[in-house]
């Protein structure tokens, strides 16, 4: 930071509107004609700019922010960090904003007796209506329509990507229980999609179960059921790669960042507490295979997560015992439960590029067991799978839950009752996106 001394104001200025906030706030500190500079209006425009462009930051939360004062533009910031004011002396919930769409014509195409779900896709632009007899539509809020459609015989439990400054999605679509999966490319503006990547069918598994699979970049993470055995495929699609991993305890977790793996397991001894394991990209080079030959009756390349924290040859980049502390324990001795398994959820910090907050669950059929969100463990009473960055989560039908313990302490756990037959909130901005009938509403709390 010393070398922001010797730079000229200009050079400063160029140079702050290409930073992430992190670094910002950062150099604000060196003196106070660089604070000024780097709390100016200017800068702070170009980073919720660069955090919209990312996807971060949903582009309908703030549209007007280029005519906010710089305090204004910070607190945008802060409100993408710590959450909406959900929390605080239980106030009565406040839109600031809210944007909606009539998505009639979906409904008359299908069964009364369908269930359907919405979802906001990362970004804020689009959503999908997705059908439970497997019709899938995303919609632009922008123009209220339909711009794409897929179709097939089941509900798709898809996962999606975005790029393009959220213009482009890209969607890893299932097939039926025992067929492939496939990874479709559509460019939302107008429509046109391709398909990139098709797994070859395979009659002895199914693929995955709901929640489970993840797309990052180059990479697909897939949950498989062979003979009743659960096994981690991680797949490089661009490059026809993969590696297999499998467990003896327990329901694995794993997500993908740029050079890292992270899995989920449990430890090799008694009581087997939950262990999370970061590997680089680089220490497996040498353990990939040829995806034309994966099989699934032949895990004998497959790695144990138990044993692979024995492996000397591979060693993880870090390893974390979540709720060590607290006494969790993943699993009996010698056994597997079937209901019981872990859940990994990266979302990217809207502070540092590069950066991650961690979601770690331990999750059986009753409810929710433990989460561990950047490092701090709660306990909160619910049937919750997804946490934002923020720490809420959709606990119940129409429930929205402060599940950061810090705040639990503080008695800043009030539930948000919200009505809608579908309700989703967005992993990022915490956006809440509901469905009531053919209306779709897309709310930003104060």
């Amino acid at each position: 930071m010393a070398v922001f001394k010797e730079l000229d104001e200009d050079i400063l200025f160029v140079i702050f509107r290409t930073c992430d906030v992190y670094t910002v706030l950062t150099a604000a500190r060196i003196n106070k004609l660089i604070r000024a500079l780097a709390l100016s209006k200017a800068v702070w425009v170009a980073l919720v700019a660069d955090l919209i462009a990312r996807c971060i930051m949903d582009a309908f939360s703030d549209p007007d922010f280029r005519n906010y004062s710089a305090a204004q533009l910070r607190g945008v910031v802060e409100r993408l960090v710590c959450g909406p004011a959900w929390a605080e002396e239980r106030p009565a919930r406040v839109v600031r904003r809210q944007v909606s769409v009539d998505t009639s014509d979906i409904f008359s195409k299908i069964s009364p007796r369908w269930s359907t779900y919405v979802k906001l896709l990362p970004g804020g632009r689009f959503l999908t209506l997705e059908n439970y007899d497997g019709r899938l539509e995303c919609w632009s809020l922008t123009r209220g329509l339909c711009v794409w459609t897929y179709s097939q015989k089941r509900r798709t439990n898809y996962t999606v990507e975005m790029f393009d400054d959220g213009n482009t999605a890209r969607f890893l679509l299932p097939g039926s229980l025992k067929a492939s999966f496939s990874i479709v490319q559509v460019d939302l503006t107008t429509g046109h999609s391709y398909e990139l990547f098709r797994m070859p069918q395979k009659d002895e598994i199914r693929w995955w179960t709901d929640g489970d699979a993840v797309l990052s970049g180059n990479f697909v993470v897939l949950t498989l059921h062979v003979h009743g055995n659960r096994t981690l495929l991680l797949i490089n699609w661009k490059e026809g790669r993969y590696l297999s991993f499998h467990q003896t305890l327990t329901a694995p977790g794993m997500a993908v960042v740029p050079g890292h793996i992270v899995l989920a397991t449990a430890t090799l001894e008694p009581p087997h507490r939950p262990v999370l394991l970061a590997y680089t990209h680089a220490s497996l080079a040498s353990y990939w295979r040829p995806l034309a030959d994966w099989a699934p009756t032949a895990p004998s390349d497959a790695f144990d997560l138990h044993r692979i924290q024995q492996c000397s040859g591979i060693r993880p980049a870090f390893v974390m015992h979540p709720g060590a502390h607290e006494g969790w324990q993943v699993a009996s001795e010698g056994t597997r439960p079937v209901s019981q398994g872990m859940r990994l959820a990266l979302r990217p910090s809207p502070l540092q590029r590069g950066s991650y907050a961690l979601s770690f669950v331990v999750y059986e059929k009753d409810g929710l067991q433990l989460v561990q969100s950047s490092a701090v463990p709660t306990v909160p009473v619910c049937k919750a799978g997804d946490v934002s960055y923020a720490r809420y989560s959709i606990v119940k039908p129409g429930s929205i839950e402060d599940v950061d313990l810090d705040r639990q302490e503080a008695g800043k756990t009030e539930l948000e009752v919200i009505r809608g037959e579908s309700i989703h909130l967005s992993p990022s901005s915490g956006a809440v996106t509901t469905l009531t009938g053919p209306l779709v509403s897309v709310s930003y709390f104060v």
